[in-house]
Order: C-alpha cells, then sequence, then structure tokens
C-alpha cells in the first residue's frame, strides 16, 4: 500500500495518470527489463508491434513463418527489436498449442569464453529440460495422469535441468495458488522464463511433481554433450512434442567484436544438417554483422538441407515506428494515439513526426526519445498541462549532453 503511494507522488507517474494512460509504456526500450517489470501477463505482450521481416530476397514474412521446421536466422540492428521478436515467437508456440516445444537458448552475460561443441551441448540440454517442464506443466490435462514411462523420462529431465528447478518444483508443491493473474506461470521467472498465459494447479499435477521429486537428486547426467540433448528430445516426444525449435539469442549482448560472436556460434553451426534430421530447428537473432558468415558457412554444407534455411532482417519504417507508438499508448489504456494528443497545438502537428524521424528506423531509440520527453516536459514545465516545443529543445540538448559526455551533466 505504501509502495503503491509512493509511486502515485512519483511526478512522472501522476502526469501519466492524468494523461489517461495507466501504465508507463515507455519506461524502458529493453525488452528483457520490460518483461521483468510488467505488472500481469497481457501488459508486456500488448506492447508487442510487429516490425517489417523480410527475406534477403526483400521478401516480406510473418511471425508465424518463423514456426516453420526449417533453420532461421534473423538480422537486426542493437536496438531494433531481436530479443521482443523472439520473446513474441516464444509466446506464440507455447500459447497456441501445437507439438512444438521453443527452448529458450540465450549466449549472454553468464558466457565467459567461446564455447566448445560439448560446452554448447551441455547448456542447450539443460535449457531444453527447462522449457520441456514449463510447457508439459503448461499443457497438463489433469483428467489424464501420464504413464510411468512419461513421468520416469520428465524425472531424468528435472536432473538434468539442476538444482534451480528441483527448487522450482518444490516452490509449486508447497505454494500451489499464487495469487497471481498468471497462476503457476508466476514462478517461471525464477527460470528466466516468462508465462505467457494462466496456469491453474490440481490435485493430479501436485501427484506428478510428488512422483517426479520421488528419491530425486540433481546431478550431473550420465550423457554428455550432445548426446544429453538427444535424450531430452526423446524425452519430449513421449510428452507429444515432435519437433524442437531452439531461439538463440544474446550473441552481441557481451562482445561485439565479430570474430569473436563468430566463434561463439559456429559450433552451433556445425549441428544444423544433424539437428534438422532430428526434427531440432535453431532459430537465431543475429546482429548483421554475422550475415556473410552465415552465407558462405550455408554454401559449405553439402548435400544441402533438406529444408532450406530461412534468411530475415529487421527493418522498420516510418509507418511501422508510428504504429509501435500509437501501439504502445493503446497497451496503457489510452485512447491517445500519440504525442500530438499531449501537445500543445502549434507543436502538435509535428511531434510524433519528429521523434520518429530522430529515431532513425530504431524503435529502441525512439521509446528513448518518448521517454525522455516526458521526462524534460515534467522537469521543464510540470505547471503546463501540455508538451510544449521547448521541452522537445530542452530534451535533445541534455540527450545531446549524454552522448557527448557519456552521461547526463
Amino acid at each position: 500500500m505504501q509502495e503503491e503511494s509512493l509511486r502515485a507522488q512519483n511526478p512522472r507517474t501522476k502526469y501519466l495518470r492524468e494523461a489517461g494512460l495507466s501504465t508507463d509504456p515507455f519506461i524502458t526500450p529493453v525488452a528483457e527489463l520490460e518483461l521483468g517489470l510488467a505488472q500481469d501477463i497481457p501488459t508486456f505482450y500488448s506492447f508487442y508491434s510487429p516490425p517489417n521481416l523480410m527475406t534477403l530476397s526483400e521478401q516480406s514474412i510473418r511471425l508465424q513463418d518463423l514456426r516453420q521446421p526449417q533453420h532461421s536466422f534473423v538480422y537486426g540492428e542493437p536496438g531494433s527489436g531481436k530479443t521482443t521478436l523472439r520473446f513474441a515467437l516464444e509466446a506464440e508456440c507455447r500459447a497456441v498449442l501445437a507439438d512444438d516445444l521453443v527452448v529458450t537458448y540465450t549466449l549472454g552475460e553468464d558466457v565467459q569464453a567461446p564455447l566448445s561443441a560439448e560446452d554448447h551441448g551441455n547448456r542447450l540440454a539443460r535449457a531444453v529440460a527447462i522449457d520441456l517442464f514449463i510447457q508439459v506443466v503448461e499443457r497438463f490435462d489433469p483428467r489424464t495422469y501420464p504413464n510411468a514411462q512419461q513421468v520416469e523420462a520428465l524425472k531424468r529431465q528435472i536432473a538434468i535441468g539442476g538444482v534451480h528447478l528441483y527448487r522450482l518444483i518444490r516452490t509449486l508443491i508447497d505454494s500451489p495458488r499464487p495469487k497471481a493473474r498468471a497462476g503457476l506461470g508466476t514462478y517461471w521467472s525464477f527460470l528466466g522464463r516468462s508465462p505467457v498465459r494462466y496456469i491453474p494447479s490440481s490435485q493430479s499435477l501436485l501427484d506428478l511433481l510428488n512422483d517426479c521429486l520421488h528419491d530425486l537428486v540433481p546431478v550431473a547426467p550420465v550423457l554428455q554433450g550432445w548426446e544429453s540433448v538427444w535424450q531430452a528430445l526423446a524425452a519430449a516426444r513421449l510428452w507429444g512434442f515432435e519437433r524442437a525449435l531452439v531461439l538463440i539469442d544474446g550473441v552481441d549482448t557481451r562482445d561485439r567484436d565479430e570474430q569473436a560472436m563468430s566463434e561463439l556460434i559456429r559450433p552451433l553451426l556445425a549441428q544444423l544438417k544433424i539437428i534438422q534430421d532430428r526434427n531440432l530447428f535453431f532459430k537465431f537473432f543475429l546482429p548483421p554483422e554475422l550475415q556473410n558468415l552465415i552465407a558462405v558457412f550455408m554454401q559449405t554444407i553439402s548435400p544441402p538441407l533438406k529444408f532450406p534455411a530461412l534468411e530475415a532482417k529487421i527493418i522498420w519504417v516510418g509507418e511501422s515506428l508510428q504504429q509501435l507508438l500509437v501501439q504502445r499508448f493503446r497497451s496503457a489504456g489510452s485512447y491517445f494515439t500519440g504525442f500530438v494528443d499531449l501537445t500543445e497545438k502549434d507543436f502538435s502537428s509535428k511531434v510524433d513526426d519528429l521523434i520518429i524521424e530522430k529515431a532513425a528506423g530504431s524503435p529502441r531509440r525512439m521509446l528513448q526519445l518518448a521517454s525522455a520527453l516526458i521526462d524534460a516536459h515534467i522537469a521543464h514545465s510540470p505547471t503546463e498541462d501540455r508538451i510544449r516545443e521547448a521541452d522537445w529543445a530542452a530534451m535533445l540538448e541534455t540527450m545531446n549532453r549524454f552522448n557527448h559526455h557519456g552521461r547526463a551533466e
């Protein structure tokens, strides 16, 4: 209650509420942070506005095309929305039930050195184990209890998933009815995953969890490297998942040096043909610096892949950025469609165009500008209801100082 009162006293929160926005749709331009700050399931996903996805032959594709059983490479500059697109693809796969297991495999700050093929296999096996457990729970039908083979296979995967997965399951058993809109999905954040819909509890599910933990001690798997991945896929098939889509992101998080990024993914590229034959498909979200590496590597695969790889790039034009701005206001419960409705009359006709032009094709940059404009208005003319052109000028001056010195003066 006190926390809510403090938020209400925050000048920015107060301004947005008086402007008719129930949430702050510009609080951060980083997808991972937005997801963590979202207060319920629909909030983050309501932010999503699809970018233009163009194949290298300039053919437009849709998000659903990335679900197809083929390897995919999506290229985008920093801030273009690669991670947001990955979250949206994951949510669609998990919310629209099919026979796909979707696996999150991020190569971020925790990767301290180039990984060998075996290292990747071990890491990926743990990721498959975690996502398999989550999606088994999400699809669990309390009317049909799984057979002994399914339970034993899931139990082995829980052991591979490690101590964090074990602790999550203990939490599910001990607190099976959290007071949250996501239900059991509320706990997915313990493992770096997000809920996509409400997950109910049931006595049958609790029985399964207890059966899985019976005499279970998280230990290192007997199989190592890619053999442990094949075992995980066999377990997934027992639970009705005929193929797995592995979403690979974060390649440019730790080191944007092209050689370092290339070394990081080369062992994965070497597996493309093998894993395709096992109904496992990689969905890469990569910086454009790696586009030439992929093109050269694909020419070395002989014979060619049975299912040709899909390559696409994220492109934001003025129209799609405008739609993103509209979607942000709508996600906050506002009937406004942009800053034009919050701006004094002689400035309203150009404010949205100025934001989009200054964004230069980057949705992250556009969201930063929108957030900075709100802050500039509160600091520069707090008694005025409407944002003025002087607020825009003050915002640009502050951002220019920040960009020039690396910090605001």
